[in-house]
């Protein structure tokens, strides 16, 4: 424990000198007045008993202070060092002179704009007080005493403050948990596990900080998801395993003070294949200005769940003519909602879980991603059905029809409005009428040809609730004029 204290020379003490390191290289070595002994040769400690009935009087709160204790070659916890002025006259304090050997050395951390080590003063009215912090580095296992001089016009003279430094060899790591299971059974479905980690002393785990580093190896489904303090933390993801039932396991290690650790981590993907899966996917032609309209079909958890994206633009991504870098029906379908950000690149989303009966939905109740910049639903539609671009009519046994609403007002901005205008005959297969023209058009199994004036429109999906099967529903009518 570190002790303290303000000289006071007692009656026959002989006086002696001790040479101390300076704080700054620009500080030679200087003198420190200390009690030897009496002239009957009994040893006598200086006292912290020292009145003074007027000038400054410092004040160290070296009681607080507690033995430094680190592995070798990391830095020890910082602890505050209080400075008072408990006198009655302005407390000036010039420098600190301090003791260190080539196996450790104090650090010094100054919150104070002026700190003494940048050669410049700290004054203190009667009652005030400062702080610095104290830490200290060693390279060799040993337990050492050091101390440091507060220099000041203190009435009692220089202030000396001992400390006591342990520097411990690290015999082990200790990693919680030791391994980590995990099972999913949902698409998308991610899990976390955070490993944290102590070194151990001379058979006692420490809460001391330690320099680390990781790896991991194995399956890419298992990634580093975050770092800190003493801990790692890893995230499975089963997009990154294609939600395929099997094993996955991937190995961390973790490498502190010499010491390896290895982990072991294992997922399972369960997913009941009969209760979750796609059912159908649609995407219409692309047109200029990402118009564009995609829609997926699943069973999530044995319900029926549609998801209809409407546009590009959401997340950042730039408009751009074709947008085939970002219209995937794979960001709409089964488990996208589970993703950090969910249903990347799509404006504006709505997901309508059906209820078994027959019913009409429309989209504007059920929209679970809206991008303010591109939000093209909203100009859809009336009266109370402001913002509902699709009709949604289950027949109660799994058949949708899927209708596009009227085009409400436009935005009075041109390339916004292209985008509004085009989106309008998006589920026609083929259009002469589309601002600028189409980039691309559906595969020929949905009819992309023309057929005179007609084209084939999509509708909807048919439901055969026997084999469980989807398909695409469409009919051939007159294109748009």
């Amino acid at each position: 424990m570190a002790t303290s204290f303000n000289v006071n020379i007692n009656i026959g003490s002989g006086i002696g000198y001790n040479i101390v390191g300076g704080s700054s290289g620009l500080i030679g070595n200087i003198p420190q007045l200390q009690t030897v002994k009496t002239l009957d040769g009994v040893y006598y400690t200086t006292s912290t008993t020292y009145t003074a009935t007027y000038g400054p009087i410092l004040d160290v709160n070296v009681n607080e202070l507690a033995d430094f204790v680190s592995p070798i070659g990391i830095l020890s916890s910082k602890q505050t060092v209080r400075m008072t002025n408990n006198g009655n006259a302005e407390l000036i304090i010039t420098d600190i002179v301090y003791t260190y050997n080539n196996n450790i050395g104090p650090r010094f951390f100054f919150s104070n704009g002026a700190t003494i080590l940048g050669k410049a003063t700290i004054k203190l009215l009667p009652g005030q007080s400062e702080t610095f912090q104290l830490a200290y580095l060693g390279a060799a296992q040993n337990q050492y005493n050091n101390y440091f001089v507060i220099i000041s016009n203190n009435t009692g003279g220089y202030y000396k403050v001992n400390t006591h430094q342990v520097i411990k060899d690290t015999k082990d790591l200790i990693v919680y948990p030791l391994a980590f299971n995990t099972t999913t059974t949902h698409v998308g479905q991610t899990s976390l596990v955070t490993y944290k980690f102590a070194p151990v002393f001379n058979d006692t785990s420490s809460t001391v900080i330690v320099p680390y580093t990781h790896s991991i190896e194995g399956h890419r489904a298992w990634t580093i998801y975050n770092t800190g303090t003493n801990y790692v933390s890893m995230k499975f993801n089963s997009w990154k395993a294609n939600n395929a039932n099997g094993t996955y396991i991937s190995t961390l290690t973790i490498v502190a003070n010499s010491v390896t650790k290895s982990i072991v981590n294992t997922a399972t993907i369960a997913i009941n294949t009969l209760l979750n899966k796609n059912l159908k996917t649609w995407i219409s032609p692309l047109s200029k200005h990402n118009s564009v309209v995609g829609i997926s079909y699943d069973l999530e958890d044995g319900n029926r769940v549609l998801t209809i994206g409407v546009g590009m633009g959401g997340d950042n991504s730039y408009i751009v003519e074709n947008g085939f870098d970002y219209n995937r029906i794979s960001y709409l379908g089964l488990g996208a909602g589970t993703l950090l950000d969910p249903y990347p690149y799509w404006a504006d989303v709505c997901k309508i879980t059906f209820t078994g009966n027959e019913q009409t939905y429309y989209s504007g109740d059920y929209k679970v991603k809206t991008t303010a910049a591109h939000d093209y639903m909203k100009y859809f539609g009336d009266y109370g059905k402001l913002g509902s671009m699709f009709i949604v009519k289950d027949d109660g046994y799994g058949s949708i029809t899927i209708e596009l609403n009227h085009l409400r007002a436009l935005s009075g901005n041109a390339d916004f409005d292209v985008t509004l205008q085009n989106l309008t005959r998006a589920f026609h297969y083929y259009s002469t009428t589309d601002v600028l023209g189409r980039i691309g058009i559906q595969k020929i199994e949905y009819g992309s040809s023309i057929d005179g004036y007609n084209t084939y429109l999509f509708t909807g999906f048919n439901y055969n609730t026997r084999d469980k099967l989807a398909f695409v529903n469409t009919s051939i009518v007159a294109l748009p004029v």
